[in-house]
This record gives structure tokens, sequence and C-alpha cells, in this order.
């Protein structure tokens, strides 16, 4: 077996449908009030970046946008402000002083704006936690043809732990002159989609065997040393295009996880008109969106 070097690497928005029609409909409820959205999904190898953008009444004609004008407060767990962070473009707000969430430390988010409420959110950043490819091998699974990459870890004890996998894929594409040479090349990365069997693991996506993201949750294995098969394509292994192929082994935040899982269950529902409602979960107290942090840990296969 190839022997595998561990790394770390750098890494949703909310979607607000407005719809209309030509008949005057009275509204005989109170009308919805206009909130503040909030999208942030921090790791501690990146500078904070809080996108903020304005949701609208349901009878405004106006699209909801980016607020530029807001005022972005980043707090520490007593409430002294660390940073204010800049507009940059689109609604994101960015650290000008390279300031990161560390982990194990909780923080406020604090945003203002003179047509809104002002919203406020908490998010902690879980500590990372490493694990171990123990074992690889070419398999078929659910009729393909698959790579087999067991992986092992330790979940912590007495803690609630929440976790997500993903991998990331490096493809090298060419460029030919019109005579057929080369004259460029580019490398793209992209998430590549993974399976499994196993009882701990959640595959959100019903209609496919393999997802972009797989979810752990530790109520089965609270404490325990774990080992699960994950499932790639294995042509991934044949073609020299394929550099890289890494790993992503995420702990998160019970907020993010939630978020994340409620996410997925709205998407997976969206153009089926006999599907049950799904609430996108929020802890924007005042707003719309979410707060929350995550670490991961990285090995690369290729």
């Amino acid at each position: 077996m190839k022997s595998i070097k561990n790394t770390l690497l750098g890494h949703l928005a909310v979607i607000l449908l407005l719809a209309s029609c030509e008949k005057e409909i009275k509204f005989k409820q109170k009308e919805v009030e206009p909130k503040i959205v909030i999208n942030a999904l921090q790791h501690p190898d990146s500078v904070w970046v809080i996108n903020v953008s304005g949701s609208t009444s349901i009878l405004d004609k106006n699209k909801p946008g980016s607020l530029p004008n807001a005022t972005v407060s980043i707090k520490d767990e007593g409430g002294n402000v660390l940073e204010v962070l800049n507009h940059h473009s689109d609604g994101n707000f960015i650290s000008t002083q390279g300031n990161k969430p560390l982990v194990g430390k909780t923080y406020q988010l604090e945003v203002s704006h003179i047509n809104y409420k002002t919203v406020e959110a908490t998010a902690t950043f879980p500590s990372p936690v490493p694990f171990e490819i123990v074992d690889t091998s070419k398999v078929s699974f659910k009729s393909e043809e698959s790579m087999r990459v067991k992986i092992r870890f330790a979940d912590p004890i007495a803690e609630s732990n929440y976790y997500f996998i993903k991998v990331m894929v490096t493809y090298k594409s060419y460029w030919f002159d019109e005579f057929g040479n080369m004259i460029d090349s580019v490398y793209n990365i992209y998430p590549e989609s993974i399976g499994s069997n196993d009882l701990n693991v959640e595959n959100l996506d019903e209609n496919n065997s393999k997802a972009m993201e797989l979810y752990v949750k530790d109520n089965l294995i609270n404490g325990k040393t774990t080992e699960i098969d994950l499932y790639l394509n294995y042509f991934l292994f044949q073609h020299s295009e394929y550099t890289n192929i890494t790993i992503f082994f995420a702990s998160s935040s019970k907020e993010y996880y939630l978020h994340k899982i409620s996410k997925n269950k709205y998407d997976a529902t969206q153009g089926n008109p006999f599907a049950e409602p799904v609430i996108i979960y929020s802890n924007i107290k005042n707003g719309i969106g979410i707060f929350a942090g995550y670490s991961y840990s990285a090995i690369s296969l290729k």
C-alpha cells in the first residue's frame, strides 16, 4: 500500500424564493418582518468571513440583497469586541487583521443595520479529531467498481461530537493547440462522491448510493475507537490526471450539524409537491441563517 501523508488543507447559502401572481391577494395575517440573513460556516484555518444579506417582506417586490453598510462585530465569549469586519464584496465581511477563530474557543457575532433588528449568534469551534487509514482494497460497492478505504478514529469521551466526511479531488486538465500540441495545463479541485454501509453513517441523498458528504453522530460510538468503511470511485486511482485525493474528517458544532442536515433535507424536497415542508435550522437571534464552526483533519491518498 502506498505511503499516506497527513495534510491540513484550507475550505451555503440561504435561498429565499419569492413568488408572485397576477391576481391580487389580500393577506389577513400579520406581515412577516424583513430580517438580516447570516451565512457563516467557519473553520480555524481561514480568517473570519461573514456573509450578510437582508430578507424582504413577502409583500415586497424587491429581491433580497447584500447589506454593505451593516456593522459586523466579532466578540469573545465575554462580549468584548475583537474586530469589526470590513465589507469586501457581495455581502462578504472579512477580517483585515488576519484574525481567525481559535480551536476550543467560543465567539459571539453581532450584526446591525439601520433598516433591520440587530442580530446575534454564538459559535464554539471544536478541536479536530485525528484519524488514520488502516486499509485500502479494490471491491464492488452497489455493483460499482470501488476503492474501499477503512478509516479509524477515537471518539473523545464524555463529549457530544458531530462529524462529517468529504473527499476532494484534484484533476489536471490540458490545453492543446490546433496541431495537437499541449500548450498549457490547469488543476481543478472538486468534491467527489463517497458511500458507506456503516450504521453510524448518514447518507442524506436517498436517491443515490453515494453522496458528496457523509454524516456521523457519536450517539452509538461515544468514547470508542471506531472504524468506518468508505467507498470511492475506483477510476480515480486508475488515471494519472487525478493527481490528488484527500479525505477530510471534520468535527463540527451541534449547530453546524443541525444546519447541514436540515439544509440537505430541504434541498432534497425541492420540486416535490408531496414532500413535507422542511425548516432549515437557524441559530441567529432576531434573524435567519447560521453562525457555526468546524475543524478537520485530512489525509491524502494520492
